[in-house]
């Protein structure tokens, strides 16, 4: 009902309560036609190997979840407006993908990655081209805090 094109879509897929936070997993959720879709980052289980994958919403929260709990964020407009294009792509969602996997990985890391790390790369590459690798993608968001 907002109106949004493209909203930030968190999930409780791990019970992290021990660690104060609530929610493991996220993705960005876009409209498709009619339909919204959900292009996220996960391992393989049991490996140290991430992909990313386009979903429709039912499947994103279907994977075996700790809580069946949601938190959305919407962009402003303008950043929907510069990220849209780039998550129907499979290119570009692709592109800052770093395979080597940790669920542990520094935020700044470009020897491994996990999946709120691609998120929120796939987030500041549209905002500050040309970042059209891990590294240059998080020129942007360093400084923004």
């Amino acid at each position: 009902d907002s109106g949004a094109q493209v909203v930030v879509l968190a999930r409780a897929g791990q019970n992290l309560s021990e660690y104060g936070l609530r929610y493991s997993h996220l993705g960005f959720a876009y409209r498709e036609g009619g339909l919204w879709r959900v292009v996220h980052k996960l391992n393989q289980c049991g490996t140290a190997n991430g992909s990313i994958y386009r979903q429709g919403l039912a499947e994103f929260f279907l994977d075996d979840l700790y809580d069946y709990e949601a938190a959305m964020v919407v962009p402003t407009p303008d950043v929907q407006a510069r990220l849209l294009p780039a998550l129907r792509d499979n290119a570009v969602v692709a592109q800052l993908n770093t395979p080597a996997y940790s669920m542990v990985a520094y935020p700044w890391s470009v020897m491994n990655q996990q999946s709120n790390q691609w998120a929120l790369e796939t987030l500041a590459m549209p905002q500050a081209p040309p970042a059209c690798a891990s590294a240059r993608a998080q020129d942007w968001p360093q400084p923004q805090g």
